[in-house]
Protein backbone atom coordinates (compact mmCIF):
# COMPACT_ATOMS: atom_id res chain seq x y z
CA UNK A 1 0.00 0.00 0.00
CA UNK A 2 1.53 3.38 -1.05
CA UNK A 3 2.26 5.96 1.61
CA UNK A 4 3.84 5.82 5.60
CA UNK A 5 3.21 1.60 6.22
CA UNK A 6 3.02 2.00 10.24
CA UNK A 7 6.47 0.94 10.62
CA UNK A 8 8.28 4.05 9.35
CA UNK A 9 8.32 3.10 5.82
CA UNK A 10 7.40 4.76 2.68
CA UNK A 11 6.11 3.66 -0.42
CA UNK A 12 5.07 5.01 -3.56
CA UNK A 13 2.37 3.73 -6.22
CA UNK A 14 4.38 3.55 -8.98
CA UNK A 15 7.85 2.95 -10.21
CA UNK A 16 8.64 4.93 -13.18
CA UNK A 17 11.18 2.16 -14.40
CA UNK A 18 9.17 -0.25 -14.39
CA UNK A 19 6.89 1.93 -16.68
CA UNK A 20 9.30 2.66 -19.22
CA UNK A 21 10.03 -1.26 -19.55
CA UNK A 22 6.67 -2.15 -19.56
CA UNK A 23 6.05 0.33 -22.23
CA UNK A 24 3.94 2.65 -20.25
CA UNK A 25 3.74 6.59 -21.34
CA UNK A 26 3.98 9.42 -18.99
CA UNK A 27 0.29 9.50 -17.97
CA UNK A 28 -0.84 12.75 -15.78
CA UNK A 29 -3.15 10.96 -13.87
CA UNK A 30 -0.27 8.38 -12.52
CA UNK A 31 1.76 11.18 -11.76
CA UNK A 32 -1.00 12.85 -10.10
CA UNK A 33 -2.00 9.54 -8.05
CA UNK A 34 1.63 9.36 -6.93
CA UNK A 35 2.28 13.22 -6.00
CA UNK A 36 -0.69 12.94 -3.85
CA UNK A 37 0.87 10.28 -2.08
CA UNK A 38 4.18 12.41 -1.69
CA UNK A 39 2.22 15.18 -0.46
CA UNK A 40 0.18 13.20 2.19
CA UNK A 41 3.20 12.20 3.36
CA UNK A 42 5.04 15.06 4.04
CA UNK A 43 1.63 16.33 5.63
CA UNK A 44 2.04 13.17 8.14
CA UNK A 45 5.60 14.83 9.38
CA UNK A 46 5.92 16.95 12.13
CA UNK A 47 7.73 20.43 10.22
CA UNK A 48 10.76 21.47 11.53
CA UNK A 49 9.26 25.47 11.68
CA UNK A 50 6.72 24.51 14.37
CA UNK A 51 3.73 25.32 11.84
CA UNK A 52 2.01 21.49 12.79
CA UNK A 53 2.05 19.46 15.97
CA UNK A 54 2.52 15.95 16.79
CA UNK A 55 -0.68 14.03 16.78
CA UNK A 56 0.70 11.03 18.81
CA UNK A 57 3.81 9.97 21.51
CA UNK A 58 7.07 10.13 19.17
CA UNK A 59 9.00 7.38 20.28
CA UNK A 60 12.98 8.43 20.96
CA UNK A 61 14.31 4.71 20.30
CA UNK A 62 16.99 5.49 22.92
CA UNK A 63 18.15 8.92 21.15
CA UNK A 64 17.76 12.39 22.92
CA UNK A 65 16.36 15.75 21.59
CA UNK A 66 19.14 17.95 22.35
CA UNK A 67 19.55 21.57 21.90
CA UNK A 68 16.16 22.56 24.15
CA UNK A 69 15.93 25.74 24.88
CA UNK A 70 15.91 26.62 29.00
CA UNK A 71 12.41 25.90 30.63
CA UNK A 72 10.18 29.36 31.48
CA UNK A 73 6.65 27.70 31.32
CA UNK A 74 5.14 24.55 32.36
CA UNK A 75 5.00 22.08 29.56
CA UNK A 76 8.31 23.17 28.37
CA UNK A 77 11.63 20.47 28.32
CA UNK A 78 13.86 20.51 31.63
CA UNK A 79 16.88 20.54 30.49
CA UNK A 80 20.27 18.20 32.06
CA UNK A 81 21.98 21.14 33.60
CA UNK A 82 18.77 22.45 35.23
CA UNK A 83 17.90 19.52 37.60
CA UNK A 84 21.42 18.37 37.54
CA UNK A 85 24.53 18.47 40.46
CA UNK A 86 27.32 19.00 39.45
CA UNK A 87 30.22 16.85 40.68
CA UNK A 88 31.85 17.53 44.17
CA UNK A 89 35.32 18.14 43.14
CA UNK A 90 34.15 20.92 41.52
CA UNK A 91 33.49 22.89 44.07
CA UNK A 92 30.15 24.31 43.45
CA UNK A 93 26.70 22.73 43.29
CA UNK A 94 23.60 23.64 41.33
CA UNK A 95 20.84 25.09 43.57
CA UNK A 96 16.99 24.77 43.31
CA UNK A 97 14.49 26.96 45.20
CA UNK A 98 11.25 25.82 46.48
CA UNK A 99 8.79 27.78 47.27
CA UNK A 100 5.33 26.17 48.52
CA UNK A 101 2.60 28.67 49.82
CA UNK A 102 -0.39 27.27 51.70
CA UNK A 103 -4.01 29.32 51.97
CA UNK A 104 -5.21 29.07 55.40
CA UNK A 105 -7.34 26.14 54.74
CA UNK A 106 -5.21 24.38 52.27
CA UNK A 107 -6.47 21.85 50.01
CA UNK A 108 -6.05 18.68 51.22
CA UNK A 109 -2.22 16.79 51.26
CA UNK A 110 -1.92 13.72 49.04
CA UNK A 111 2.15 12.85 49.11
CA UNK A 112 2.10 12.55 52.95
CA UNK A 113 4.08 9.66 54.39
CA UNK A 114 3.66 7.59 57.85
CA UNK A 115 5.64 9.43 60.75
CA UNK A 116 5.94 12.68 59.51
CA UNK A 117 3.67 15.66 60.67
CA UNK A 118 0.81 15.61 59.30
CA UNK A 119 0.00 19.36 60.50
CA UNK A 120 0.87 22.08 61.69
CA UNK A 121 -0.07 25.86 63.20
CA UNK A 122 1.78 29.13 63.84
CA UNK A 123 -1.49 30.20 66.46
CA UNK A 124 -0.76 33.92 66.67
CA UNK A 125 -2.95 36.64 69.23
CA UNK A 126 -3.39 36.25 73.18
CA UNK A 127 -6.65 36.74 73.86
CA UNK A 128 -8.47 36.04 70.25
CA UNK A 129 -6.42 33.08 68.82
CA UNK A 130 -5.25 33.65 65.09
CA UNK A 131 -3.61 31.82 62.17
CA UNK A 132 -0.38 33.15 61.57
CA UNK A 133 0.65 30.05 59.51
CA UNK A 134 -0.51 26.37 58.78
CA UNK A 135 -0.82 23.04 56.92
CA UNK A 136 -4.05 21.43 57.49
CA UNK A 137 -5.55 23.78 60.17
CA UNK A 138 -8.66 25.13 58.99
CA UNK A 139 -9.91 27.00 62.40
CA UNK A 140 -8.60 27.60 66.03
CA UNK A 141 -11.00 28.22 68.46
CA UNK A 142 -10.23 29.73 72.48
CA UNK A 143 -12.60 27.77 74.78
CA UNK A 144 -11.23 29.30 77.85
CA UNK A 145 -8.14 30.89 79.19
CA UNK A 146 -5.57 29.39 78.01
CA UNK A 147 -7.49 26.55 75.92
CA UNK A 148 -6.95 26.86 72.33
CA UNK A 149 -8.65 24.14 69.77
CA UNK A 150 -7.48 23.99 66.38
CA UNK A 151 -9.66 21.91 63.21
CA UNK A 152 -8.29 20.05 61.14
CA UNK A 153 -9.12 21.16 57.44
CA UNK A 154 -9.41 17.00 56.15
CA UNK A 155 -9.93 14.93 59.16
CA UNK A 156 -6.75 12.48 60.40
CA UNK A 157 -7.57 9.10 59.49
CA UNK A 158 -7.10 7.85 63.13
CA UNK A 159 -6.98 10.30 66.09
CA UNK A 160 -3.68 8.34 67.14
CA UNK A 161 -1.07 10.52 66.02
CA UNK A 162 1.10 12.56 68.39
CA UNK A 163 1.04 16.31 69.93
CA UNK A 164 4.09 18.55 69.88
CA UNK A 165 3.53 22.07 71.11
CA UNK A 166 5.97 24.93 71.91
CA UNK A 167 4.42 28.24 73.72
CA UNK A 168 6.28 31.52 72.86
CA UNK A 169 9.00 33.02 75.52
CA UNK A 170 7.04 35.21 77.79
CA UNK A 171 6.86 35.52 81.74
CA UNK A 172 9.91 35.85 83.31
CA UNK A 173 13.30 34.39 82.56
CA UNK A 174 13.31 31.90 85.09
CA UNK A 175 10.04 30.43 84.82
CA UNK A 176 8.39 31.64 80.95
CA UNK A 177 5.25 29.32 79.59
CA UNK A 178 4.63 26.24 78.53
CA UNK A 179 2.15 24.37 76.14
CA UNK A 180 0.13 20.78 76.78
CA UNK A 181 -1.50 18.51 74.51
CA UNK A 182 -5.40 17.89 75.49
CA UNK A 183 -5.57 14.47 75.27
CA UNK A 184 -9.27 14.28 75.74
CA UNK A 185 -9.30 16.93 72.88
CA UNK A 186 -7.65 14.93 70.56
CA UNK A 187 -10.11 13.74 67.45
CA UNK A 188 -9.94 12.65 63.91
CA UNK A 189 -11.37 16.48 63.14
CA UNK A 190 -8.68 18.50 65.51
CA UNK A 191 -6.75 19.13 68.40
CA UNK A 192 -6.44 21.05 72.47
CA UNK A 193 -3.79 22.12 73.92
CA UNK A 194 -3.66 24.38 77.19
CA UNK A 195 -1.30 27.47 77.52
CA UNK A 196 0.14 27.61 81.44
CA UNK A 197 2.51 30.56 83.34
CA UNK A 198 5.42 29.07 85.39
CA UNK A 199 5.45 32.46 86.47
CA UNK A 200 5.00 30.91 90.06
CA UNK A 201 6.19 27.13 90.34
CA UNK A 202 4.02 26.16 93.12
CA UNK A 203 1.38 27.49 91.52
CA UNK A 204 0.74 27.43 87.65
CA UNK A 205 -1.75 29.01 85.94
CA UNK A 206 -3.44 29.15 82.73
CA UNK A 207 -2.55 32.10 80.57
CA UNK A 208 -3.62 32.99 77.12
CA UNK A 209 -0.17 33.18 75.01
CA UNK A 210 0.85 32.47 71.20
CA UNK A 211 2.43 29.18 69.93
CA UNK A 212 3.36 26.48 67.76
CA UNK A 213 2.09 23.33 67.03
CA UNK A 214 2.71 19.91 65.20
CA UNK A 215 0.54 16.99 64.87
CA UNK A 216 2.64 13.50 64.04
CA UNK A 217 2.13 10.38 62.73
CA UNK A 218 0.02 7.99 61.45
CA UNK A 219 -2.65 9.03 59.19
Amino acid sequence: MPGWDGAGNFALDYDWTDDAAAGTKILASRHDTQDETIRAGIEACVAKNGENTATANLPMGGFKHTGAGVASANGHYVRYDEFSVEHADAGTHKSVSLSVSAAATPVAKTAYEDSIVKAWLKQGGTTTPTITDDVRISSITDTAVGDRRPAFATNMASADYALLINTESGGTAATGRVGMPLLSAQATTGYGYQQMSLDSLSDPTEVDNSALSLAVGND
